[in-house]
């Protein structure tokens, strides 16, 4: 910045700030002058300044100004290349593994590569010569028989050296992983942070006597929120939003996003599976249900639930739409 005198506006923003620089008082509006260089640095006055580079005067605004100022991107540039403080070193020669050509390579690359080549050509013609057949890592010309079908195929000797399992064909995987591999993901405690919903439904259930279990999987496909175990009973609380409550959302009323469509699709599907359950009671209570009378509808589930009823008049609204 140019050490040279401007004028300023007191406005309430910079008050405090000229008042407690100047050691005055002043009045709002009030003209001011002061050297630029005690502009206040977040300030969007234009100021006069100097290019580091080209020496050329310009104006731009105090918060812009940095420690070192440029009038344009080509002097910034120009500065920076014969200020480098990281400049490029010369390279090292070396010779073509190949033809023997000289190369010139980074120090990097000559510290971590054993070969060097000075063409792609020469890079091709030095494989097919010393990497070929049992020399490459990956040569598949051994056969194993898949684990999930017994179908003999080729593979390759890291494949048999670190995997237990070998397939055919990624329909073998997926196979193998769903009659055997099913159960793992339902092993272990869950990390689910439980929503405030669900915790009053838990607190409920716990002030009633009444053992459950809490993000419980099932059938070795969903995990559910509560499992009454004593009661073969299964209850889902739904979040307004996330699961499309459809007194709030619908065609008359407030309208789905994406993200909402794709979980009712699969809200749908997931309690057409467990309705599809005839040994269990399944139940829905809705966040806004909660908040607004959890006793008389949990109350209402816990009736219907002790009478071994699977649908009643007083549950069919929380069943998902």
């Amino acid at each position: 910045m140019l050490d040279c005198d401007i004028n300023i506006i007191i406005k309430s923003q910079n008050r405090r700030y000229y008042e407690t620089l100047l050691n005055n008082k002043f009045n709002l509006n009030e003209y001011i002058t002061i050297n630029q260089n005690q502009v206040s640095k977040s300030s969007s006055i234009f100021i006069s300044c100097e290019c580091d580079m080209c020496k050329t005067i310009f104006t731009r605004k105090r918060v812009d100004v940095k420690s070192m100022t440029f009038c344009s991107e080509e002097c910034r540039n120009l500065y920076m290349k014969n200020n480098n403080p990281n400049p490029t070193k010369d390279k090292i020669i070396v010779y073509c593994s190949t033809c023997q050509n000289e190369v010139g390579v980074n120090e990097a690359k000559y510290n971590n590569q054993g070969n060097f080549f000075c063409s792609r050509e020469c890079y091709n013609q030095y494989r097919s010569f010393y990497y070929n057949k049992e020399q490459i890592y990956n040569y598949q010309d051994l056969v194993v028989e898949c684990t999930q079908c017994g179908k003999p195929f080729k593979t390759c000797n890291f494949d048999i050296k670190s995997r237990n399992n070998l397939f055919c064909s990624p329909e073998c995987y997926w196979g193998h992983r769903k009659d055997n591999y099913s159960e793992l993901y339902f092993i272990g405690d869950l990390s689910i942070r439980e929503t405030k919903p669900e915790r009053l439904v838990r607190e409920y259930l716990e002030s009633n006597n009444i053992k459950y279990k809490q993000n419980c999987p099932m059938f070795r496909r969903y995990y559910v929120d509560f499992y009454l175990k004593d009661y073969r009973t299964i209850i889902e609380v739904y979040g307004d939003y996330w699961h499309s409550n459809p007194n709030i959302y619908g065609e008359d009323k407030k309208l789905l996003n994406n993200i909402q469509e794709l979980q009712k699709q699969r809200d749908i599907k997931r309690e057409q599976y467990i309705r599809s359950k005839k040994d269990f009671q399944f139940y829905i209570i809705w966040e806004s249900d909660i908040n607004k009378n959890l006793e008389y509808y949990m109350g209402d589930i816990l009736s219907c639930m002790k009478n071994n009823k699977q649908e009643s008049a007083t549950t069919t609204r929380y069943a998902l739409l």
